[in-house]
């Protein structure tokens, strides 16, 4: 790095930069190429073009050269960009330096010209060439000032080089050398991965043996730590492990925390077994299908729900979507093989294929994440876990759940089939496996959030159309499921039914709210959305449904919070829009005036929210409890997705947050016309009123029909007052509406009492 101080900040050629840049840039595209090409030979040499050992070392040996070729491609990018992004804040630096340099030199200039005594000078001339120098100095110090801040800039573009630049993994690397101690790597000519890998498999080997000691867990710890990033060290360290040694190991490590036999700290236990957890998930990252299921049978290979405490350990496996995914392949892959395995024909027995063993390794590890949980572990239903996380997957998540291959039972669909068994027959409740509806629940939310769908700008009709028509199934299926109620979901359960719904907002609000229409078979309607001109697959869902399912969501605080959330959003979009264009059609035929325009979706929408949520403690500001609103902060990435299809033709694609200001504006008209009910009810806030929707400790509901009505009244009749002189007048004009809001309200509110 050119050297520079505070006079020449600018000081230095880029053209070395620049060139190690374009160097780094076109040996990346290469690599692509490479990559690419390796790919396409792998994906080429499957088991029916050639197969034996051979071909199996030789598949691996690809794979390992593909996951190098990534690794080199990952490295190369920043260390690119980061060259490019110095050059260029050097060159800028330099172009402002260079025109401060000329003014300091300037004006040093002058003040050395004015500072010499000029005998034939008068008093006046004294005192003019006193008032130049001091101007002089005065530009000097500026100009001194702005080389100052521009070295301050330098020197943070050199920091962020040189942070570029570093050695990944550096500061770890004394941790490195201990690990390739432990297996006998002690020089650069001994490094070698195969034999990285053999020791720390060996280390398994012993604790397997049932001689786990405390080494044993901090070599493999340590080991995790540093190579776990490692997708190439990963994947041949699980190959070589195998699946269910895998297993096996994560049992063994789980059970050793409640055994006096082995007196290791149990944190450093589960610290291990994370490590391991996520060292599978970069292992299983690039994966594909023939690899994830070969390693997938052998990790189910003799597991039993009776004994062993296999399954919870599967569980466990995929207990941590968010921090440690198991691969898409590898999580597709388990799916089908606990799916086939519950939904068999040929199975003895029935029921939720779950953990019944007194002991487990896995249940162990759980209840040590999980403190406070009470009766199941959730590892217990490993289905459940491998849901969650193949909905973090939206394009696998969609396609596992509309599949149209042959159903394992012979007939059908197997997507048709899965819906049925898993929404519409299977018992998930809290009481029952653990889960309550969280896995199924999760795994809708997540197929909603394919491109082209939704939960996304773009639109694909094909796309949209399979997901209106897989949670219409969904919704229905739940609709019919006796094990669905409120007290059958857990807390995590009712968050992801919430946040499920919340995507579905605008086409339920038109279907089911104001159209009432009618359950279909294929799952799915078409409707006109609001401010759209053309029909769009709707999920063909009765009212009954929604409130069925909206009221066990809202029963629970994390449920009732986003659903609050949610519906507040939509209705906030909903009023701003309206405020763009009064005059609009909200439908064919239809005036957002009208009773069955504005008015009744509001109202619908606040009768779900209000009936869902009754005698749901779910306050607002410092009164509500943290751990609900982080889970309603949690959620907002779902409720930012609401969809308005129709909103780009009022406001140009403008949606969500940003249009509040609509409601502002109506709220800036009616203050200045007088109206002094905004200062109380807050239109702004049409869903978060929690205080006035919730029932009171007693019981007691609070009925809000009149009230919401006439806030609704209000609103139309400002954002149209040459229809509706009056909100009185707008009210007496959608009597005919009036019944929408308690009877939604009545709907759902009847699931809030079974409980």
């Amino acid at each position: 790095m050119t050297r520079w101080d505070v006079t020449d900040p600018g000081a230095g050629v880029m053209m070395g930069p620049m060139g190690y840049a374009a160097t780094l840039r076109t040996q990346a595209e290469t690599i692509e190429q490479v990559w690419t090409g390796t790919d396409t030979v792998l994906g080429s040499l499957g088991d029916e073009v050639w197969s034996g050992a051979a071909a199996d070392a030789y598949r691996s040996s690809l794979r390992v050269t593909r996951s190098h070729q990534r690794t080199v491609t990952n490295a190369i990018e920043p260390v690119q960009v980061a060259l490019d992004a110095y050059a260029s804040a050097v060159v800028g630096i330099q172009q402002r330096a260079a025109h401060q340099q000329q003014v300091r030199d300037d004006a040093r200039r002058r003040q050395y010209q004015l500072g010499g005594w000029d005998p034939g000078a008068g008093p006046a001339m004294v005192q003019h060439k006193q008032q130049l120098a001091e101007q002089a100095e005065v530009d000097a110090y500026y100009a001194e000032r702005a080389l100052e801040d521009l070295a301050a800039e330098r020197q943070s573009a050199d920091d962020a080089l040189v942070a570029a630049l570093a050695v990944p993994g550096g500061a770890a690397w004394e941790r490195r050398k201990q690990v390739l101690a432990h297996a006998g790597i002690t020089g650069v000519d001994a490094l070698d991965r195969d034999k990285l890998v053999e020791a720390y498999v060996r280390f398994a080997d012993q604790a397997l043996d049932g001689d786990l000691d405390e080494g044993d867990v901090t070599y493999l710890r340590d080991f995790f730590d540093a190579w776990g990033d490692d997708p190439g060290v990963m994947d041949a360290y699980f190959r070589s492990l195998g699946a269910a040694r895998t297993r096996e190991l994560v049992d063994e490590i789980g059970l050793a925390m409640t055994d006096p036999r082995h007196p290791i700290d149990p944190a450093e236990l589960a610290i291990a077994a994370a490590a391991l957890r996520s060292g599978l998930s970069t292992a299983s990252r690039d994966w594909d299908d023939e690899q994830a299921e070969a390693f997938t049978a052998d990790l189910l290979d003799g597991v039993s729900s009776a004994g062993g405490g296999d399954l919870s350990t599967i569980g466990w496996l995929f207990g941590d979507p968010a921090g440690a995914p198991m691969g898409p392949a590898f999580t597709v892959a388990t799916a089908d093989l606990l799916d086939g395995w519950e939904r068999s024909p040929d199975r003895v027995g029935f029921g939720p294929v779950t953990d019944r063993s007194p002991f487990s390794g896995g249940r162990n590890l759980t209840w040590f994440e999980n403190l406070d949980a009470e009766g199941f572990a959730r590892s217990d239903d490993p289905m459940g876990r491998v849901f969650e996380t193949l909905g973090t997957y939206p394009d696998e998540a969609l396609t596992w759940l509309t599949s149209d291959a042959t159903d394992v039972g012979g007939s059908g669909t197997a997507g048709e089939a899965r819906v049925e068994y898993w929404y519409g027959e299977r018992d998930w409740g809290v009481e029952t496996t653990g889960d309550g509806f969280a896995g199924p629940a999760a795994l809708w939310a997540g197929s909603q959030r394919v491109a082209g769908g939704p939960a996304d700008t773009a639109y694909d009709e094909a796309t949209w159309n399979r997901v209106e028509g897989l949670t219409g199934r969904i919704m229905n299926e739940l609709g019919e499921n006796e094990s669905f109620s409120a007290d059958a979901l857990s807390p995590q359960g009712a968050e992801n039914v919430a946040k499920a719904l919340a995507i579905q907002l605008p086409m339920l609000t038109e279907y089911s709210i104001v159209r009432q229409g009618q359950e279909f078979d294929g799952g799915f309607d078409t409707d006109v959305l609001p401010w759209d001109d053309s029909e769009r697959a709707v999920p063909a869902v009765t009212m009954e449904t929604l409130a069925k399912i909206a009221g066990a969501a809202g029963h629970h605080e994390s449920g009732a919070g986003v659903l609050t959330e949610a519906v507040d959003r939509y209705q906030n979009d909903l009023i701003a829009l309206a405020a763009l264009d009064p005059t609009a059609e909200i439908q064919d035929g239809v005036s957002v005036t009208d009773g069955n325009g504005l008015f009744a979706r509001i109202t619908g929408l606040q009768g779900l929210v209000d009936g869902a949520t009754a005698g749901t403690d779910v306050r607002v500001g410092a009164e509500r409890d943290a751990e609900i609103q982080a889970v309603i902060d949690g959620a907002r990435s779902v409720i930012d997705e609401i969809p308005i299809p129709g909103a780009s033709k009022l406001a140009s694609g403008v949606l969500g947050a940003s249009l509040e200001w609509g409601v502002d504006k109506l709220q800036d008209e009616a203050i200045s016309a007088g109206k002094d009910y905004l200062e109380s009810k807050a239109i702004d806030r049409w869903g978060g009123n929690e205080e006035r929707i919730s029932a009171a400790a007693d019981g007691v509901l609070v009925d809000r029909r009149g009230e919401i009505e006439a806030e609704a009244a209000e609103i139309i009749a400002l954002l149209d007052p040459d229809k509706y002189s009056t909100a009185q007048g707008a009210l007496e004009a959608f009597e005919s509406e009036s019944s929408r809001y308690k009877y939604v309200y009545d709907s759902a509110r009847a699931v809030t009492e079974e409980g």
